[in-house]
């Protein structure tokens, strides 16, 4: 099971053997950590603060709880918790006993977390009781029936309802007395995965929007992440902070890069933009990743000028495309330099310049490969592009995902017969070999770094028994980059309200990022062709008209 579904084990331990690659495991970084640097702070959120020794005890903990609890080689458990340290302590946890993690976004809801322990035949779910005024307890227990994997519901925190499990008190059980510290040493070591297996599971959708898994053993992650660290110039005096929402993509460098060099990570458990500047200052954070949005509101915020932000020495900033002027701007009112980074989550990061490039590289490109992927930019026949010309990305990623979890038809299509993932988009290279992306090929909208899916919305509204039709285009925003709109025709004599479409979606369990933000109705969509495609262009010509005649663009 956690053998990878295109890397197989032997083809990663070539290059272990050959001595490209060290046989490293990430909870092994901590373990090294613990040893180099017991006393130093670790881990830091609103709540906890956890040397790397402090870490250490807690990871050994929680790996020996899991095991004691029945948990075997290659279970799995999904973990669904804001920026807090106990997401760490359950992703390190899970590798050294041999179990498979999926941190997934705090935003999933019945539709993707139902789907999500049914594909992972998961045996254990990670959750706070409550957040920010949504029960996940509940949320869970609504759909638990409907799932005779799940065994156990962990909570993180003090209230902990009847038939959950305290994660707190797991922490706080002293498993590790039961064996000397060679005992202990012998039994991760049986038990730990190795470099070579799939550890990890990320997910990331389709054109479906449904979520999909992909696989990540340790090794390609770890190498991955050295380059990254290298790029950005991360060492172990520095204090990386996870400020934008997420557990994988622009976070990797914090969550993966501090413990490869020893840096202190701090934890933000929920966005906020004057949470974040406070964070920023408080614990004189020097990098960070965010996206274009997430810079522009930091930017436009009133309160802006009234945090000491001069520890920061680089942003990294990811997600979607960014106006050059944006970092321009941080740049000039901050003093830190901002990087553009290019990637996916099947892919990490494909791309970056480094932090001592010029303005113009860290601004306005991507930048080049992270060292062992090749980038390809071909014309619709397959042939390589010449320099200054769009053609579309497809990479050969020695250091990409290892494929999907459970699904070979889409491990096939996003990695063809030659080894290159096709990631949908377009680029070219500039005089310096420098990527610059051109745009979208696929029709995903992205609202603030979040890839909205149509068809998933779509699939959704078609159901409702007023609507004949629907069609989800995305729309122009000065903020957020594009939003979602929905273009509705509905049966004869009826009458559909944006309430009423919201309120079905959410009903459905539908992630509020994802909900539309303008519903059009219309007599009848528009088709072209021979009448069976819809008129997507035309769509989103309409929207963006109707948004300048209205003065919103």
């Amino acid at each position: 099971m956690a053998e990878a579904t295109i890397r197989k084990k032997k083809e990663l331990q070539e290059f272990i053997d050959k001595g490209l690659w060290a046989d490293e495991t990430y909870s092994s970084e901590w373990d090294h950590n613990a040893k180099e640097f017991p006393d130093k702070e670790a881990l830091v959120d609103g709540r906890i603060r956890l040397t790397w020794s402090q870490a250490k005890l807690a990871i050994d903990r929680l790996a020996l709880g899991f095991m004691e609890l029945g948990y075997k080689k290659d279970d799995s458990i999904i973990a669904e918790l804001p920026g807090w340290t106990e997401m760490m302590i359950v992703r390190m946890a899970c590798e050294k006993a041999g179990l498979l993690i999926a941190p997934v976004l705090r935003s999933y809801r019945e539709t993707e977390m139902k789907h999500t322990v049914e594909l992972l035949e998961a045996k254990g779910v990670v959750i706070p009781y409550k957040f920010r005024d949504f029960d996940y307890f509940n949320m869970i227990q609504s759909i638990r029936s409907e799932l005779p994997s799940l065994k156990h519901i962990f909570i993180v925190g003090d209230e902990v309802p009847e038939g959950a499990i305290s994660l707190n008190k797991m922490l706080q059980e002293p498993l590790e007395k039961k064996y000397s510290p060679e005992e202990l040493e012998k039994l991760f070591a049986k038990t730990r995965m190795l470099s070579t297996e799939v550890s990890e599971l990320s997910h990331t959708t389709g054109s479906t929007g449904i979520p999909k898994l992909a696989e990540w053993p340790a090794v390609l992650g770890i190498v991955r992440t050295k380059n990254t660290v290298k790029k950005l110039g991360i060492t172990s005096a520095d204090t990386v902070a996870a400020l934008a929402p997420g557990w994988g993509g622009m976070n990797n460098p914090v969550y993966h890069g501090g413990p490869n060099v020893g840096a202190k990570m701090v934890m933000l458990e929920h966005w906020d933009i004057v949470e974040a500047m406070k964070l920023i200052e408080k614990e004189k954070i020097t990098y960070f990743a965010i996206t274009p949005t997430m810079m522009r509101l930091m930017l436009d915020h009133p309160e802006f000028d009234k945090y000491d932000l001069s520890s920061i020495r680089a942003v990294m900033v990811s997600g979607a495309p960014c106006p050059p002027g944006w970092p321009k701007e941080f740049e000039e009112k901050v003093g830190a330099k901002v990087i553009n980074t290019y990637g996916s989550r099947d892919l990490g990061s494909t791309a970056s310049p480094t932090v001592d490039d010029p303005p113009e590289v860290r601004w306005a490109t991507a930048g080049k490969s992270n060292g062992w992927d090749e980038i390809h930019l071909l014309d619709e026949n397959g042939n390589e592009v010449p320099k200054g010309e769009v053609g579309e990305v497809v990479v050969k990623a020695v250091t990409g995902s290892a494929g999907y979890f459970k699904n070979p038809e889409a491990t096939k299509e996003a990695i063809g017969a030659d080894g290159l993932f096709h990631i949908g988009d377009l680029a070219k290279w500039d005089e310096n070999d420098n990527l610059v992306i051109a745009g979208r090929s696929k029709n995903i909208i992205i609202r603030g770094g979040e890839n909205i899916y149509p068809n998933e919305i779509e699939g959704l509204l078609g159901v409702y028994p007023k609507v004949t039709q629907a069609v989800v285009v995305k729309m122009p925003d000065p903020l957020f980059g594009e939003k979602a709109c929905a273009y509705v025709s509905i049966k004869p004599g009826e009458s559909f309200t944006f309430d009423e479409m919201v309120s079905h979606l959410k009903s459905k369990g539908l992630a509020a990022f994802k909900l539309p933000e303008r519903l059009e109705v219309m007599a009848k969509i528009p088709m072209v062709g021979d009448g069976t495609k819809v008129d997507l262009k035309g769509l989103e010509k309409d929207i963006a008209d109707r948004l300048k005649a209205e003065g919103k663009i």
